[in-house]
């Protein structure tokens, strides 16, 4: 039963993620180059019985507006649409950096690592590349994750897929 608790949790949490469109700016039609990436880092963080899970989503913007404005509206959704029947997602901390550390910095080269995490690719210009890690999630859970890819794709222009752990290949 307890799994099955954290996997609808981890699933909702996707879904606000997926349905936001966080990462999708507007409209616009191929995806153009970024020279000189900002990165946005969001994380959130829910506690559940007597675990901590996090959600960090990872994004490479164009600039400094770019990625507060994309920020803010990652940020806005999870507030906003909090459901009665799970637990609640709280903003940790939200930033935008010009350089990621090595250990985050190969999720863009879509390297594993010791989770599972979502790579998109953006579709178009008003995408934007993001990965999305849970953190405190078990290796089975993680894979629940990954089987939420097609769902996601379905609202994604760009290619989704699951980048699975070092432990799970």
């Amino acid at each position: 039963m307890k799994k099955l608790i954290v996997f609808l949790l981890v699933v909702g949490a996707l879904y606000y993620v997926g349905k936001s469109g966080q990462f999708n700016l507007g409209v616009g039609g191929a995806p153009r180059v970024i020279a000189n990436p900002v990165y946005a880092v969001i994380r959130f963080r829910t506690q559940f019985h007597d675990r901590t899970i996090d959600m960090v989503t990872y994004a490479k913007t164009f600039d400094l507006a770019d990625c507060r404005s994309a920020s803010t509206k990652l940020e806005d959704n999870v507030e906003n649409n909090q459901r009665d029947d799970a637990p609640e997602w709280k903003l940790v901390s939200s930033e935008c950096k010009s350089d990621l550390d090595a250990r985050n910095a190969k999720l863009f080269d879509n390297k594993p690592t010791f989770a599972n995490y979502v790579s998109a690719t953006p579709g178009t210009s008003s995408e934007r590349e993001v990965r999305l890690i849970f953190w405190g999630v078990t290796a089975q859970e993680g894979e629940l994750m990954c089987g939420e890819v097609p769902r996601i794709q379905q609202r994604w222009k760009g290619a989704v897929t699951c980048i699975h752990a070092l432990s799970s290949q």
